[in-house]
């Protein structure tokens, strides 16, 4: 059996790819999680996760890729909904709506606006001190 470590990534990303062909021809019986995807080929699935850590552009291909079965699984009906959204979120990195990115975004501004305001008293508060001091000297 060949090295894991010797798999391009490229030769990889094609492998993973007929795994999920094969999870959709399968009828979705199986979830295609990448320790599958490991024991299919005879590998220990910390052997797969130590691989995608050194190629971190095919861990991210392989998240894309299997982000687009379980969406296709749950819509589908082969996959609960829920368990989809949280498969999706938890192990492709998926995120909420945008509007919650807005969200933060807004708070992100806020308390940007309010540290801005507060420097500029603190440096207002300071050029009065100097003009103070400064006039006390004169």
């Amino acid at each position: 059996m060949k090295k894991l470590d010797s798999y391009t990534e490229d030769e990889l990303l094609e492998l993973y790819e007929g795994f999920l062909d094969d999870v959709e021809k399968d009828g979705y019986e199986y979830i295609p999680t990448r320790s599958k995807f490991a024991k299919s080929l005879g590998y220990r699935p910390s052997e797969m996760y130590r691989w995608l850590n050194l190629h971190p552009h095919a861990s991210a291909k392989m998240k894309a890729m299997t982000a687009d079965v379980i969406a296709s699984g749950a819509m589908l009906k082969h996959y609960v909904p829920n368990a989809s959204a949280l498969a999706l979120k938890n192990w492709c990195g998926w995120e909420d709506s945008p509007k919650t990115n807005k969200e933060k975004d807004s708070k992100t501004a806020k308390a940007e606006k309010d540290a801005e305001k507060l420097l500029d008293e603190y440096i207002g508060e300071k050029r009065e001190k100097r003009k103070r001091e400064h006039a006390q000297l004169s």
